[in-house]
């Protein structure tokens, strides 16, 4: 973005005014350099545009570091070039000249004060700027206070822009107050005396003011220090905490490889619990099978060397790595004891059921001794009984012998009355078939017949006509001829005609799928379409967005313009006062010389003057110019993308239409092959009717045979 446009205008000349100690001091001395690059921005207008204001305040900044600063002893230290320093000699302490030397310093004791660059305080305004203020010139702070301070700045900013233009109304009307006293000068020579005493009492004010700023300036240095001792400070703090970043990352490096060794361990932990509960699973279940008579004795050994075989054992395993195994174990054991009791108890329960059921069993003991001596009273009944079902078991056998004979008699018997019945059912459909072949030869005898009798008939009447024998059998050997060259001419169409409806048959199917892709193709280009209306519509809308950019740049660069004509003629009414004033100063320099030194200083700081007004209006104008050609190239670039915009839609809508003419011509080579179709169909019946009636009139097929003929035909095409 290019940077703002500012309406400047440079510094009134600045007159310095020599206290007395510098006066006494600086006799035998070289001339005292005094800076006047300091210029004066004066806003005619608020420019609302943010990066715009951003960038006056780093202008002003820029300006800030390039302004002069106090030097501890009252001096003036410049940063600018050589062209705009004004040496101021020594005054000449002549009788004849004092008089006319202390009217003008006291007249330059009113309106001397140095008018600096918008944002920029002047020696006289030192000791009015805070210090939150004084402390924007100090190194740049810490992150955590760049928005305070950046509000503060623009709130200084602001201040100093308002406080900047009233220092002007006064100036200007202290220029004013000037020119009367050079007026009234002239018309004053005898009132020296008094004059003497204001200026006097002006210089004593004046090295007050002097002393005043030598004092800020050392607390400003001051705080300077201390600001640059904290911001070290603050440094320290900061390579502090990123070693301790440094250390931090690596112990979490250590920890994060510690912690996976104890995942890896955890997880073969786990697998070791998991294997050993399946072994103990298993050896529980052979257990289980064996039974608790074939268990094997238990050793039983003494606790103290079992203690000190465990000790032994577990002396060479890592306990902080098997810690949640025994705990694991010894849920499972606490587990097992409650298991135990439980079982304990129900086998107590057990122990009281089995009593009771040995009592039961006793008393069911005296009940069976009861029974069996009521089955030895019943075992004689008993083995009659099983006499009695013996024999009916004999009789039941022979009963079931004698129904198997007759069902296998009974089947012998089906089976021939199936046979004979297939037989009969075989004959009956010989009979009908015979009947039928039969009737169909009756039918086709009468017919026959009936055709001789008509040829009977017609060789009678031709007999009756008296045709020759020979044209007659000359006529019948015509017919023949074109019934063979007919059936010729049939099948060479039949044959074509096959051909050709196998070709529109064959090619039906790649139509078909030419027509559904570019039914398809049409579809996603109407998609397509609609898809650019959004694009076309949302270009529409940047356009106008653009258009209305280029409407806002265009009233901002007005009212730059305007701006800076006004910040122009201001500076041009500045520039003819100076001029007046200058043209007074000569006329007056015959009076006295220092009058004239300073008006030689005047000339240059208006030559200087008159520079910095040519170089701010050329740099003016450049921005004026960059600006108009970033709104040209802006416009030439909204016209590419509207000339791009219509080309693109035109490409497509050309598109759209081929695509639409080659679906209308597949329609229409479709409707076309289904014509021809349809025009090889009606010729082909035409044709088998044209035949029929032929053979009909030659008499050589009956209307049977030649329907049976068309219908083979039609079968076939």
């Amino acid at each position: 973005m290019p940077p703002p446009l500012f309406t400047t205008f440079p510094s009134l000349p600045v007159f310095v005014v020599e206290s007395g100690e510098n006066r006494l001091t600086s006799q035998s001395e070289k001339p005292e350099p005094v800076n006047t690059h300091s210029s004066s921005d004066v806003a005619a207008g608020e420019i609302e545009s943010e990066t715009q204001r951003k960038h006056h305040i780093k202008v002003q900044q820029h300006s800030k570091r390039r302004n002069p600063v106090v030097d501890k002893q009252g001096g003036v230290v410049g940063g600018s070039s050589s062209k705009d320093e004004v040496f101021i000699h020594p005054r000449r302490h002549h009788h004849h000249h004092r008089h006319k030397y202390h009217r003008y310093s006291s007249a330059q004791a009113m309106g001397g004060e140095e008018l600096t660059c918008e944002g920029e305080p002047s020696q006289s305004e030192v000791s009015e700027i805070p210090l939150e203020q004084q402390q924007e010139q100090q190194p740049k702070p810490e992150p955590r206070q760049k928005l305070f301070n950046g509000m503060e700045h623009n709130r200084s900013q602001s201040g100093r822009r308002a406080a900047l233009l009233q220092e002007v109304d006064r100036l200007t009307k202290e220029n004013k107050e000037l020119t009367i006293n050079l007026q009234q000068l002239s018309h004053s020579s005898q009132d020296s005396g008094y004059q003497q005493t204001t200026l006097d009492e002006t210089l004593r004010k004046k090295e007050e003011d002097i002393q005043i700023l030598k004092d800020k300036l050392l607390k400003l240095e001051a705080n300077n220090k201390q600001l640059k001792e904290q911001r070290d400070a603050y440094k320290a703090e900061l390579q502090d905490i990123k070693h301790r970043e440094g250390s931090a990352s690596e112990q979490i490096a250590t920890l994060k490889a510690q912690n996976q060794e104890l995942n890896g361990d955890v997880t073969l932990l786990k697998n070791l619990v998991y294997r050993l509960n399946v072994e103990l699973d298993r050896y529980q279940q052979k257990l289980h099978k064996q039974g608790a008579t074939e268990l094997p004795p238990l050793k039983v050994t003494p606790s103290e060397v079992q203690e000190k075989e465990a000790s032994m054992s577990w002396r060479t395993v890592n306990k902080n790595a098997l810690g949640p195994l025994l705990e694991a174990y010894q849920e499972t054991i606490q587990e097992k004891n409650d298991l135990i009791l439980d079982y304990e108890q129900d086998l107590n329960k057990f122990v009281a059921k089995c009593k009771q059921v040995v009592a039961e069993n006793e008393k069911l003991y005296q009940d069976l001794e009861e029974a069996n001596k009521q089955i030895a009273e019943k075992c004689g009944t008993w083995h009659t009984l099983n006499q009695d079902t013996s024999l009916v078991r004999e009789e039941n056998e022979l009963l079931t012998n004698q129904l198997q004979l007759q069902k296998e008699k009974l089947q012998q018997i089906q089976v021939t009355y199936d046979e004979r019945v297939a037989e009969l059912t075989r004959d009956n459909e010989m009979l009908v078939n015979k009947f039928h072949q039969y009737r169909g030869d009756l039918l086709t005898l009468k017919g026959q017949y009936s055709v001789l009798r008509e040829e009977y008939d017609r060789l009678k009447k031709d007999a009756e006509n008296k045709v020759p024998f020979a044209i007659h059998s000359a006529s019948v050997s015509e017919c023949r001829r074109l019934l063979e060259e007919l059936k010729a001419k049939y099948e060479g169409d039949r044959s074509s005609l096959a051909s050709q409806i196998q070709e529109l048959l064959s090619q039906k199917p790649h139509l078909e799928v030419q027509l559904f892709n570019v039914t398809a193709e049409n579809k996603r280009l109407q998609i397509h379409v609609k898809t650019l209306d959004k694009l076309l519509k949302k270009a529409q809308h940047q356009c106008e967005e653009l258009q209305s950019r280029l409407v806002t740049c265009q009233v901002s660069r007005d009212t730059s313009k305007r701006q800076l004509q006004k910040a122009m003629m201001f500076a041009e009414e500045l520039v003819g006062e100076q001029e007046n004033l200058l043209h007074q100063l000569h006329a007056k320099q015959e009076e006295n010389n220092s009058i004239a030194r300073l008006g030689t200083t005047i000339v240059y700081r208006m030559g200087s003057l008159k520079t910095k007004l040519k170089t701010v209006q050329k740099g003016a104008w450049a921005e004026l110019d960059v600006v108009e050609k970033r709104i040209r190239q802006q416009e030439t670039d909204v016209e590419r993308m509207k000339d791009e915009y219509h080309r693109e839609v035109l490409r497509l809508r050309n598109l759209v239409k081929q695509k639409e003419s080659i679906i209308s011509r597949l329609q229409q080579e479709k409707m076309k092959t289904q014509e021809d179709l349809e025009v090889v169909w009606r010729a082909a019946t035409s044709e088998d009717l044209r035949i029929k009636e032929k053979l009909k009139q030659a008499s050589f097929l009956s209307d049977r045979e030649s329907d049976l003929f068309l219908n083979h035909n039609r079968t076939f095409t």
